[in-house]
């Protein structure tokens, strides 16, 4: 395939699924913050979008508003788009870009109406199971793909591969491998005695859970660049780490503010808030909390508003094996 092919992850409001399915049956991608029955179409330039978009969705953070409008514009004919969990949760979809794709209907009262043409697509069916071991490169980095429209610049053998694959007939079907199925059996197992052995590591030092939840990030091509960040307005970040990211376009350093929570039970959108006083955010920043816990309805609702990556602690445990394996 030529290399000025792009592939992207598209996140969708999967709240809508009836209408996303309904859609990608007409060969369209449907992203959200269209405007509903206020215009607020890409196509009268950036500045007018991102001045339209903020009287819409007035807690759209400056990032996403970037990401978007960056987003819609860069993607191409032939590009590759990988949706997630769609048709069902575990399932995806592969979408190749048509010639101009991106459309907005001004007709269309719904807020999906940030629309990407496709000339094919792939999954609908729900033949594309995400555990499949053809795609484990990509399913294992999702975590980190919370922005509507994620560049892929890691993954492309393995995607493109899978696309020759389905237009060629080779590929009519991905299931959750064997192995797959087996390793998640044993995992839960694994999990569940490793959180209680995490919950009793101590405050500090090199075995203390802060220590692991860096090396985890290390893991994912992140550089620790600070420990311990605070301010006097209730600010704090545990963890600032970055990475660089290039593409044949750009090179962009992306920062991100992590608060680590070592504790069992819920975590509640305090630790949220934390992160979101301190992190003065560039649009290729992101926010993250770590919590050996898990995260209620609330927090998660408002991580999604505010765009903060939450791994919970049976998420924690299974990257950490994963860090093992590969040591």
């Amino acid at each position: 395939m030529s290399e000025n092919i792009g592939i992207y992850t598209i996140r969708t409001d999967r709240t809508s699924k009836d209408l996303l399915l309904e859609r990608l049956k007409e060969k369209e991608i449907c992203m959200g913050w269209g405007g509903g029955i206020t215009d607020i179409d890409l196509d009268a330039g950036k500045e007018t979008f991102r001045e339209n978009i903020v009287k819409v969705y007035k807690d759209i953070t400056p990032r996403r508003i970037g990401n978007l409008a960056r987003g819609l514009t860069e993607i191409k004919e032939n590009d590759i788009l990988m949706i997630p969990n769609l048709p069902e949760a575990g399932k995806f979809i592969v979408g190749v870009a048509e010639k101009d794709p991106y459309r907005h209907d001004k007709e269309d009262n719904s807020h999906l109406n940030h629309r990407i043409k496709l000339k094919e697509i792939y999954g609908l069916d729900g033949n594309l199971d995400m555990k499949n071991e053809k795609v484990s490169e990509w399913y294992a980095k999702l975590w980190v793909m919370r922005l509507p429209i994620y560049p892929n610049y890691h993954h492309h053998d393995c995607i493109e591969n899978l696309l020759e694959g389905l237009r060629s007939g080779e590929i009519k079907e991905l299931e959750a491998s064997a192995l797959e199925e087996y390793l998640g059996s044993k995992l839960d197992k694994y999990v569940k005695e490793m959180k209680e052995d995490l919950l009793k590591a101590p405050l500090t030092g090199p075995l203390s859970f802060e220590r692991i939840c860096e090396k985890i990030v290390e893991f994912h091509g992140y550089k620790i660049s600070s420990r311990n960040k605070y301010d006097r307005k209730g600010g704090d970040a545990d963890l600032i780490a970055s990475k660089e990211e290039n593409s044949p376009f750009e090179r962009r350093i992306e920062n991100i503010y992590i608060q680590i929570k070592k504790y069992s039970g819920n975590t509640d959108k305090g630790a949220l808030e934390q992160i979101e006083k301190l992190a003065k955010m560039n649009e290729n920043d992101a926010k993250c909390v770590m919590s050996l816990g898990e995260f209620d309805k609330e927090t998660e609702k408002y991580a999604e508003e505010k765009e903060i990556i939450l791994i919970p602690g049976d998420e924690i445990c299974r990257m950490l094996l994963q860090v093992i394996s590969k040591s």
